[in-house]
């Protein structure tokens, strides 16, 4: 009996150190919140559109496919969308980079959005932001981007998971099953072509040559 409970013991003890892990992982690229709920596993998508109803443009969100491929829009606003609105609308740049933005990361490679405009303004770089889950008070504070923040739809992609409808979303984009298993949040287009997915924007020879 006593060495089942020893057993058991150092089965509770593994189990908490996983559990410590992963929240600590979790919490640092700000897929758990303090108040506890589960913001970035799921996408808040229903939550936030009842606490902040005026950051989404209804008249995009019926219409995504078209409304995308338009050059002057409300940037102040939230555009719902899926892989092929955003396909079909970097096919008009020579060179363009999608970032997948997790609102809440704290990891180095999570830069801040106004900045990553400057460098891709400067470069001639088309950015469209597509954000990995909706979080209200950081999205209503990205005023400086050139075009809205997309958000995933996830009616289309049957999900309210984060990790199925990105899979689903990147595969909308023509990336391929490698490149889906590589990290980074940076994916660099040549006139519409996948080139390569990074890490750091600064890492793209398109950027870096500034």
């Amino acid at each position: 009996m006593l060495f089942i409970g020893l057993r058991f013991s150092k089965s509770s003890i593994c189990l908490s150190l996983v559990l410590v892990i992963y929240f600590c992982i979790a919490n640092s690229c700000g897929l758990i919140k303090v108040n506890g709920t589960l913001q970035g596993l799921t996408s808040y998508y229903v939550q936030s559109k009842k606490i902040c109803p005026d950051l989404f443009d209804w008249s995009i969100e019926t219409n995504m496919g078209q409304n995308l491929l338009i050059d002057t829009f409300r940037v102040n606003k939230l555009m719902i969308g899926n892989g092929n609105d955003v396909k079909q609308h970097i096919t008009k740049y020579q060179h363009a980079i999608v970032y997948i933005w997790s609102p809440k990361c704290k990891s180095k490679y999570c830069e801040s959005l106004d900045l990553l405009q400057q460098k891709c303004a400067k470069a001639s770089v088309e950015l469209v932001v597509v954000a990995e889950y909706y979080d209200c008070s950081r999205m209503l504070h990205s005023n400086k981007l050139k075009r809205p923040i997309v958000g995933i739809d996830t009616k289309y992609y049957q999900s309210n998971f984060t990790r199925t409808y990105i899979k689903r979303f990147l595969k909308d984009l023509m990336v391929d099953k490698h490149t889906a298993q590589k990290a980074g949040r940076f994916f660099y287009f040549n006139q519409g072509q996948l080139v390569s997915r990074v890490k750091s924007i600064d890492s793209l020879p398109v950027i870096r040559r500034l």
